[in-house]
């Protein structure tokens, strides 16, 4: 046999190992594009929330401060109202 030739089963065996790590690589790269897609799924869903939250949180602070500017008010009027008399 000559220096640099491969017998039969030696190519058969070279040509199962390259397909196997040329399938192991795309399965990888699969599972790879799978995770960032539900990652990148799950960020968007979170930033969602949070926008819930904060919208929630806003509206109830804003509530607040009318609640506290009607006080002020009837409180102003009061002291008015019980100043003139």
């Amino acid at each position: 046999m000559r220096r640099g030739t491969l017998r039969r089963p030696e190519q058969d065996f070279r040509y199962q190992l390259e397909s196997l790590k040329s399938s192991a690589t795309s399965a990888t790269d699969e599972w790879k594009h799978k995770l960032k897609a539900d990652a990148d799924a799950l960020k968007a869903t979170i930033d969602r929330q949070k926008q819930l939250v904060d919208a929630k949180f806003k509206a109830q602070y804003a509530d607040d401060l009318e609640d506290d500017a009607y006080y002020a008010v009837d409180g102003s009027v009061a002291k008015i109202g019980g100043s003139q008399r």
